[in-house]
């Protein structure tokens, strides 16, 4: 699915949006009331005050409090990284080219989770203004368009750290809403 619409149309296809934990519609399997668990529940409000911070660009936070030193990142279109150097190294490599960059989390399109583990989607956008270096080291210069896909992030949580992330999104539709074709 292509996701290359304004953000106006994206909303109106979201998957429904509600009053719960973090003001997104939320669950745990294990309760079957509709709503997570305590435990999920805080998780869930430490993953948004994770993207919180990371819109904020306050990466001391989002790394050092919300992630474990060793955590293992996966992220389609990137290689795996182990680590927060390594996380950070990844990051600032987006950041960089789309410095207005942000996670759409107030509210999530969707959030739950189970036990350990939370599922948070909501939309990525950004505009691409400054060069793109890829993990191969070829650089892409700006086209100045934006972009507003879905994204979702998949995350297992000890000690209320992440200690494994999957960072689901869809390059090829980032690349072609900013004029990039691979």
């Amino acid at each position: 699915m292509t996701t290359s619409q304004p953000l106006d149309d994206l909303e109106a296809r979201a998957p429904g949006a509600g009053p719960s934990v973090t003001d997104s519609e939320g669950f745990d399997r294990g309760t079957g009331t509709g709503e997570p668990t305590k435990e999920v529940a805080h998780l869930l409000r430490l993953m948004k005050s994770a993207d919180d911070t990371y819109n904020s660009r306050d990466y001391d936070f989002f790394l050092n409090k919300r992630h474990h030193q060793d955590v293992w990142v996966h992220q389609i279109g990137s290689p795996d990284t182990v680590g927060l150097e390594a996380h950070r190294a990844d990051m600032d490599r987006w950041i960089s080219a789309v410095p207005d960059m942000r996670v759409h989390n107030d509210p999530y399109d969707v959030q739950f989770g189970q036990g350990e583990w939370t599922v948070a989607l909501g939309k990525l956008s950004g505009t691409f203004t400054q060069p793109l270096t890829l993990p191969d080291g070829t650089q892409i210069q700006p086209t100045g368009k934006s972009f507003t896909t879905f994204f979702t992030t998949i995350a297992h949580w000890k000690n209320e750290q992440m200690v494994q992330e999957y960072v689901l999104f869809d390059p090829q539709d980032i690349m072609a809403q900013i004029g990039i074709s691979r």
